[in-house]
């Protein structure tokens, strides 16, 4: 079995540093803690069609995400759960 480390690679260890310079390179998926802090990068995921997941509180529109996980973010451990 492979461990969980030797498993996790970054963009630049599978394609190599040029698509990343180049900007070609597109992430499958984006996860977003806090929506409401981070509205430009979701604005730019959706022009280029990548999906977001978001942790939304109660104020915050649920449609500005791809898929949003409801949660109270209030909550102090939360953000360790999730991270």
């Amino acid at each position: 079995m492979f461990s969980t480390l030797a498993m996790m690679k970054g963009a630049d260890d599978s394609f190599g540093v040029e698509p990343i310079r180049e900007g070609s390179y597109v992430p499958d998926v984006v996860i977003f803690l806090n929506p409401s802090e981070n509205l430009s990068a979701i604005r730019e995921c959706t022009l280029k069609n990548i999906p977001t997941v978001g942790i939304v509180d109660s104020d915050i529109d649920p449609r500005l995400v791809t898929y949003p996980i409801p949660a109270n973010m209030e909550v102090s451990f939360l953000s360790y759960f999730f991270t």
